[in-house]
């Protein structure tokens, strides 16, 4: 392992003067190091991949669950306005129930739009 490390790694060495200097493998020269210097290879690591909430599949399926909280909260709204025995209870349980469907969509919509400003 130690092999591997020294051959593929960046070196950190002293000069004669006491001065830290960085060894590249690739080249086998040496520059200076500064108390803020690093080594760092000409060529990228990885291509950065897209967080999940900037993907289509986020939007899919985030837009089924809202469309689905709609449905059923239109529905029991409906039932609740259909079979008002009990106004002064319904009446509440209908205004909390208007919060769903308003909330939902408004998520949907900031998660569509998610890198617009």
């Amino acid at each position: 392992m130690d092999r591997l490390r020294h051959r593929d790694v960046a070196a950190l060495v002293e000069s004669s003067e006491g001065e830290k200097m960085v060894s590249s493998p690739e080249s086998g020269t040496t520059t200076s190091a500064g108390p803020n210097v690093s080594w760092m290879p000409d060529t990228p690591i990885g291509v950065e991949q897209p967080f999940f909430l900037m993907t289509t599949a986020a939007q899919a399926v985030s837009g089924f669950f809202v469309w689905t909280a709609l449905l059923i909260t239109c529905h029991q709204i409906y039932m609740h306005l259909r079979y008002y025995s009990r106004p002064n209870e319904q009446r509440h349980i209908v205004r909390i129930l208007f919060i769903v469907p308003i909330y939902a969509f408004d998520s949907w919509l900031s998660l569509l739009f998610f890198t617009n400003d």
